[in-house]
């Protein structure tokens, strides 16, 4: 149309009614495509405006998470972050370019943290497994139980040192428990035995007792009844003495 506007201008001149005319005509084109081209940019600019409140967002909340250490659910949402920076379409280039920057950074950031702190923990992991290893054997050497009460404290005192090794790989761990379960199952095998044991020395005791209180009830009975027998045989005896 600008093209067409210098042509325009440039051409010979005509009549002015036929140029008038004819210029409405060639300025009402221009109008028209001018007011469309108008309301699309105005358009697109709100658009871009909203992408970049969007993504605004979006960055402010990775830059408050960047130096989060509660890795796993983090990283969760930084990809849920992630999903909704590209849900948002596209905005200004350099609007784009810059916050894209600011959310690569804090993202960048938070990863790296979690990556080095994975790589600590796994040495770190290393040198329990290894603690847990060296106390394995003192602890299996509690079987088999000879004294129960001596047997109940060195496994309280081992497992309290178990419980301060920190972190071990899971699936080497669960070995380890299971070993660490069978010393304390058979504590536990044990201690029920003697809780048996001292219930039915219990109840032995009170039927014992029990047996011992109607021996002498019986005993009493019988005093009685001979301390009657003899109180008859005094008082005859008294008759008798007295008919003397």
């Amino acid at each position: 149309l600008k093209e067409l506007l210098d042509q325009w201008k440039a051409a010979p001149r005509l009549d002015k009614k036929s140029d008038t005319e004819l210029w409405k005509r060639f300025s009402s084109a221009r109008n028209k495509f001018d007011k469309r081209r108008r309301t699309h940019f105005a358009s697109l600019d709100a658009a871009q405006k909203s992408v970049a409140a969007t993504k605004k967002e979006l960055v402010e909340k990775a830059e408050s998470l960047a130096n989060s250490t509660d890795w796993v659910a983090t990283a969760r949402t930084f990809k849920t972050l992630m999903d909704k920076w590209k849900a948002a379409g596209r905005g200004k280039a350099s609007d784009d370019a810059k916050l894209w920057t600011r959310f690569k950074s804090a993202q960048d950031t938070f990863f790296a943290a979690k990556n080095a702190d994975l790589e600590k923990r796994e040495g770190t992991m290393v040198e329990n497994l290894a603690k847990r290893e060296a106390l394995l054997p003192k602890i299996e050497a509690i079987l088999p139980i000879t004294d129960l009460d001596k047997s109940r404290k060195e496994f309280r005192e081992l497992m309290a040192e178990w419980s301060k090794i920190g972190l071990t790989d899971r699936t080497k761990r669960a070995a380890l428990d299971a070993r660490v379960d069978k010393v304390s199952d058979a504590i536990k095998e044990a201690d029920d035995f003697a809780v048996h044991e001292f219930r039915n020395n219990i109840a032995e005791s009170s039927e014992h007792a029990q047996q011992f209180k109607d021996r002498l009830a019986l005993a009493e009975k019988r005093f009685a009844a001979l301390k009657k027998v003899e109180e008859r045989h005094a008082n005859a005896y008294k008759k008798v003495l007295e008919a003397l």
